[in-house]
């Protein structure tokens, strides 16, 4: 028993029918700049890694005890609470 889903489709042409040809994709661009790529690795490497002040407010905010405040732990739930709602 052969199923056929289309059988307008033929799969595989006899000998003498036209096959269309597929088109060719050109070829990509080869030549790159790696001028931005440069700056970008400047750019990280003029970057600190520690940054201090940073680490200073991440220290302070640890330190209090009110952080994060009831205020924005209910704002935040509130905000959590419309995103699941809304899905």
């Amino acid at each position: 028993m052969e199923v056929k889903f289309n059988p307008g489709l033929n799969v595989s042409p006899e000998a003498g029918q036209p096959v269309a040809r597929q088109q060719t994709t050109p070829p990509a661009d080869t030549t790159m700049s790696f001028e931005s790529t440069q700056a970008l690795e400047k750019t990280l490497q003029d970057t600190p890694t520690i940054r201090p002040e940073t680490v200073a407010r991440a220290s302070a905010l640890v330190a209090d005890g009110n952080y994060p405040s009831d205020d924005l732990l209910g704002k935040m739930a509130g905000l959590l609470a419309d995103k699941i709602n809304n899905e």
